[in-house]
């Protein structure tokens, strides 16, 4: 009896802690955490001119954590005659595009996504880099995918013929590069320096002025009872000189 209630308080510690991280790993503004591991980008590709062409499932690309700069991609299976076949007769056709495409979200599983970012090469650039090919991932801050790059290793359509065996299974090399965000300006502390800065300029303006007034007065004070006392003399006085001699 105390052996089967321990192992059913182990099973329910169990699930309670797998709900638990996988609750936790995804935060309420729908971003991701960017130390959770096992993050999961399915990859879709097509061959064609138009852009309309139909998607199909390569693999997907995985990644320990946002933090890290390097992925995996995962090939779900040998790639089918059929695709060999039409990259082939596309290699042929300079304008031919090889287009890969991912969901703007990295999932820890399967979800549904609708939205996706692409990217295209030439159909015999990948060709005859024999399935060689760079895919780059760029995420923003929170983990949503900003778009991805696709790259052919050495590939360059010179009209080389490359056998079966070397296009049966990709080659390829996945980066990770997250667009950090830049310093946001302090205009707070900016204009506190402004303010502060202009008080000190009247403050030095007023003390400066309050010097003059008192370093002078002796001087000025004189000059401004001078003027007053010559406007205030009586105007009869000053005609008083030539006044008399008439008899």
């Amino acid at each position: 009896m105390a052996t089967s209630v321990h192992l059913c308080m182990t099973v329910y510690f169990f699930v309670a802690f797998f709900i638990f991280s996988e609750s936790s790993a995804k935060r309420g503004d729908g971003s991701i955490d960017i130390d959770s591991g096992n993050l999961n980008l399915p990859i879709q590709h097509a061959i064609g001119i138009d852009p309309g062409v139909e998607f199909t499932d390569r693999g997907s690309l995985s990644f320990r954590s946002l933090k890290s700069t390097i992925g995996t991609h995962i090939q779900t299976e040998t790639i089918p005659a059929e695709f060999r076949d039409k990259l082939r007769e596309a290699s042929s056709n300079p304008n031919a595009l090889y287009r890969v495409r991912v969901p703007t979200k990295i999932t820890y599983g399967e979800e549904d996504n609708d939205k996706y970012v692409s990217s295209f090469i030439r159909a015999c650039s990948l060709y005859e880099s024999r399935l060689s090919d760079l895919l780059t991932v760029t995420i923003d801050p929170s983990g949503h995918v900003l778009g991805i790059n696709i790259e052919a290793m050495e590939g360059n359509c010179h009209g080389d013929d490359v056998d079966d065996a070397d296009l049966s299974n990709f080659n390829t090399t996945v980066e990770l590069a997250a667009i950090t965000t830049g310093p946001v300006p302090d205009t707070q502390a900016y204009i506190q320096k402004i303010e502060e800065e202009k008080a000190q300029r009247e403050k030095g303006n007023s003390t400066e002025q309050k010097s003059f007034f008192g370093k002078y007065w002796m001087y000025i004070v004189p000059i401004v009872l001078f003027l007053m006392l010559s406007s205030a003399q009586d105007p009869n006085a000053q005609r008083g000189g030539g006044g008399g001699g008439g008899n």
